[in-house]
């Protein structure tokens, strides 16, 4: 395919591609993410533009549009982050102090004007960048030299940039404004993008780059079948822009579950060899603890992270039942700290479905100890009333997702959030790459 491609981040063109567009930008939007619109041929290619039979005064436009934080969540997820943006960010600023300064000793006017943007671009640092950025407005972009202060004469710098690194830089700097890939002018074989192409146009990218470790979503490795499901469905409500780019292990491949049978397939993809990053989550509770032992992360490739649920402010004080005592014939309620304890899944799925009917937390019972770390491993008691609720929870948001927004999903989102991080740090190894391959370029 051929023909202009534009990139926009709120009013600002960040890129304006010619004859091609590559496989990697198109993969940071989604098939779900692209809009269709009717446009007058005349508003955008001008009066000189001659209508015939073969060229209707009318035309089908094609965007994909999306909300900035999408974006960069999914760039993020895609190893383009906000720190690796910077730190290219920050030897383009080294860069620029070392060229520019050979540019400032002539006297026309011409050369004034270079002398000027030089001036400007030199004293940037990566933070001033982002400020200037955020502030700038467009100008025409011949006229980057005479407005070195306009967002075409910053942009300028990132010319040579991988446009995913680029595009995650302007988005530092905008988090909230629109990104708009516009791909009305994209011809095949001379003729325009039909409908069925553009429809399929950003997963059949994705497709084709994810034949490497590197590009293919992220793969995550739970204790058992309800938290496979339980964060894939959360994942559906809270980031459905990423489900495309992690993955829950099938558990109908994986029919065994448990802290053991996990540590033993973690071990198996590091003997075997895998590229492609997995992350490896286990519960906040001791049994885990327990079974981790026998895994040291440092022994492990980087492209394999190994994480525990998050610990949770809720479990700081949470009703537990002990075992009966000389002073109370039958088990006592009593708050403990449960974090490290006994937090599985159920003690992230929301105060609304912990709750009982009393207003009274379903409580964790106290069981077997472990001596081998020299701690009790808890249960919270009433596991198949709770996940029933939450699953009738998650069926609700998925059905209507405002419903979301009045119940409790921040533990899940703290777990998943706890995934993503995960998973880029699991770029620092993917393809035994020797480092963080968005911080080796430039």
């Amino acid at each position: 395919m051929s023909g202009f491609v534009y990139l926009y981040v709120g009013p600002h063109e960040v890129y304006e591609l010619f004859d091609s567009i590559e496989n990697e930008l198109l993969a940071v939007f989604r098939d779900d993410m692209l809009v269709k619109s009717i446009g007058s041929v005349k508003e955008r290619y001008g009066n000189e533009y001659q209508i015939s039979a073969d060229r209707p005064e009318i035309l089908e436009e094609f965007e994909f549009r999306a909300p900035g934080y999408a974006i960069a969540q999914r760039l993020d997820c895609m190893g383009a982050d906000g720190a690796a943006a910077l730190a290219c960010l920050d030897k383009q600023v080294g860069k620029n102090a070392r060229v520019y300064s050979s540019l400032e000793k002539s006297d026309n006017e011409q050369d004034a004007q270079i002398v000027a943007r030089s001036k400007f671009m030199r004293a940037l640092t990566p933070h001033r960048w982002l400020e200037f950025f955020a502030k700038s407005v467009p100008s025409e972009p011949e006229n980057y030299l005479k407005h070195p202060e306009s967002s075409e004469s910053m942009l300028f710098e990132l010319r040579d940039w991988d446009q995913r690194l680029a595009l995650r830089l302007v988005l530092l700097a905008l988090p909230d404004a629109e990104v708009v890939l516009d791909i009305t002018d994209i011809k095949d074989d001379a003729s325009r993008l039909r409908e069925d192409e553009a429809a399929v146009l950003a997963s059949n990218a994705a497709q084709v780059i994810r034949g490497t470790g590197i590009h293919a979503p992220v793969v995550v490795l739970t204790e058992g079948r309800t938290d496979a499901e339980f964060l894939s469905a959360g994942l559906q409500v809270l980031y459905p822009h990423l489900t495309d780019l992690i993955r829950f292990l099938d558990y109908e491949r994986k029919p065994e579950g448990g802290v053991s049978a996990s540590v033993r397939m973690v071990r198996a993809f590091a003997a075997a060899g895998i590229v492609n990053r997995i992350v490896a989550v286990f519960d906040n509770d001791t049994a885990a603890a327990d079974g981790l032992r026998v895994l040291d992360q440092a022994t492990l490739p980087p492209q394999i992270q190994i994480i525990r649920y998050p610990d949770l402010a809720l479990a700081r004080q949470y009703p537990t039942l002990g075992p009966p005592t000389a002073e109370a014939s039958t088990s006592s309620v009593s708050l403990a700290d449960i974090n490290g304890l006994a937090c599985s899944i159920e003690l992230y799925l929301g105060k609304d479905i912990l709750s009982r009917p009393d207003g009274s937390f379903y409580p964790v019972q106290w069981k077997s100890f472990m001596p081998g770390i020299n701690r009790y491993q808890g249960e919270v008691i009433g596991k198949a009333d709770i996940n029933d609720a939450f699953r009738a929870k998650y069926a609700r948001a998925l059905g209507k997702p405002s419903t979301s927004q009045d119940e409790d999903w921040d533990g899940i989102r703290l777990i998943l959030d706890a995934i993503r991080d995960a998973a880029l740090a699991a770029f620092d190894g993917a393809e035994g790459s020797g480092g963080h391959p968005w911080r080796l370029i430039h």
